[in-house]
């Protein structure tokens, strides 16, 4: 199709994931290449299309990783600034610059392991936590600020 199109495949471009049933052994799936211009392409064992962390046994956690590490670290760095900026511009900078790493693409991977969407509850009730500086209230009061639960 490239050829007939006058275009070159860059291979180094390419992934192949391939899913298979449970019982499959790895061998029969590392057998699976797939050949572009001469060039063999191996499967791999996870995949990262448009931000998003996908592996062979669609399973998020690597994706879920990466969130909560970006997430934390944005977090310290409100927690730092807790008592020099009001709890209006808190929200705010929440709004604008974490929860967007929260919601990127939850469709697709929204049906991951409950215990995974718990740790992405748990980093909304911390920053929450760190916006209204009160540690005792419950969840669901912090989220008075008409947030969304995330699952």
């Amino acid at each position: 199709m490239y050829r007939v199109n006058l275009l070159h495949a860059n291979p180094k471009k390419y992934q192949v994931l391939v899913m298979t049933p449970r019982n499959v052994n790895k061998e029969a799936k590392n057998e699976c290449t797939l050949d572009i211009d001469n060039q063999k392409l191996e499967p791999t064992a996870n995949l990262r299309i448009l931000g998003v962390n996908i592996n062979d046994k669609l399973s998020f956690t690597e994706h879920i990783r990466e969130i909560c590490k970006k997430v934390s670290n944005k977090i310290g760095v409100r927690a730092r600034l807790r008592n020099l900026i009001s709890s209006k511009t808190k929200l705010q900078l929440y709004l604008t610059a974490i929860l967007p790493h929260l919601t990127y693409c939850q469709t697709v991977w929204h049906f991951c392991k409950q215990s995974e969407r718990r740790k992405l509850e748990r980093l909304q009730e911390r920053t929450l936590r760190i916006i209204y500086n009160c540690r005792t209230d419950t969840y669901e009061d912090l989220r008075s600020a008409k947030l969304p639960s995330l699952q």
